[in-house]
């Protein structure tokens, strides 16, 4: 539960079952934070503990065994990376007692290592803000130096590169892939369509993409059952083949683009190539607000495919915030498409 303080309390053992349903989704929100924010061993099996403690709700033991799996990996990585460490500090003392016999060479080397602090805090203060690829240029820079090495492992694993169309697809990236009309008016002329790169997948070398704008503004459909949605067609209908011609189209991959069903205790969706993002997916992939505001077709409200109460969709406000109690689907939002795209 989240303190007073601002701080996240790991539930204990069938706390989480006492819990109302608002109160069980914020925590289970706040857990998808700690479970990015987990760089060491500890904080990945303190993170699979807490969403062992969650049983069967939403995607939890998923993600328990994902971060239990990543933290024996970690574990293995810290000693293999403390054993090179070691071999290393021979030879580091070995340089620092040769040093020694020259003042103005220990001079510089208590220069260069205050240089090399001041230069870890800044690359330690942007990878908490989030701006990887920064922090990454400086750690480059210290390599070996504290734990530089584990953050530039840690840094590798989100910023893995690729390109699209010869653009660089980076997550944080913006590129451009195929077109549609301008503020979804097929009146006008067609645009490249601007897209983010909000996450990467390594084995298969992909993308995924949400588009930076608006593209056309939409009732979600008669249901909340995602797979049997109108918008759901339209997404991989006239939007899939008026925006990409057929290269373009074979560069998308099919998917299982689906929502967790509690009663059923499996994932309802439909595999296709475009999709709407889920909250899920929001949490994991899309957390900067700035990149959660967007305008386009007269909107500044985007559909989520997440269903809420009565009926009601998740959507995202104007200001950037998630509305959970949702609106009925027959409103008229923005569509803001997702894609897994191949890396060229």
């Amino acid at each position: 539960m989240i303190t007073d303080k601002g701080v996240l309390e790991y539930l204990e053992a069938g706390e989480f079952a006492a819990l109302s349903d608002s109160e069980k989704s914020d925590y289970y929100d706040s857990l998808a934070l700690e479970r990015r924010n987990a760089l060491t061993a500890d904080a990945k099996e303190a993170v699979a503990a807490a969403y062992n403690e969650l049983g069967k709700y939403r995607s939890a033991a998923h993600f328990a065994s994902e971060r239990k799996t990543e933290a024996a990996k970690q574990r293995e990585a810290d000693a293999a990376y403390m054993a090179e460490r070691k071999k290393k500090g021979i030879k580091v003392i070995a340089i620092i007692c040769a040093v020694l016999f020259v003042l103005i060479a220990a001079v510089a080397a208590v220069s260069m290592i205050d240089t090399k602090g001041k230069q870890y805090a800044k690359a330690v203060e942007l990878y908490n803000a989030g701006k990887y690829s920064e922090a990454m240029v400086i750690f480059e820079t210290i390599r070996n130096y504290e734990d530089s090495d584990l953050y530039i492992s840690s840094i590798n694993g989100m910023i893995m590169t690729g390109t699209i169309g010869n653009q660089r697809a980076r997550v944080g990236d913006r590129v451009t892939f195929g077109s549609w009309y301008k503020d979804g008016d097929s009146s006008a002329e067609k645009e490249g369509i601007e897209w983010i790169v909000i996450g990467v997948d390594q084995e298969k070398k992909q993308a995924f993409l949400i588009s930076a704008d608006i593209l056309s503004a939409r009732e979600f459909g008669t249901t909340d059952i995602w797979k049997n949605t109108e918008i759901l067609q339209w997404l991989n209908g006239d939007f899939l083949n008026g925006a990409f011609n057929s290269a373009e189209k074979a560069q998308i991959d099919t998917r299982l683009y689906g929502e967790y069903d509690e009663e059923l205790e499996s994932i309802i969706g439909f595999s296709s190539k475009v999709a709407l993002l889920s909250k899920a997916e929001k949490d994991e992939y899309l957390t900067n607000v700035t990149d959660l505001k967007a305008e386009g077709a007269g909107q500044t409200e985007w559909w989520l495919r997440t269903p809420a109460n009565e009926g009601n969709i998740v959507y995202v406000s104007s200001s950037g915030q998630i509305a959970t109690v949702g609106k009925d689907s027959g409103e008229v939002l923005g569509i803001r498409p997702v894609i897994w795209v191949d890396f060229d």
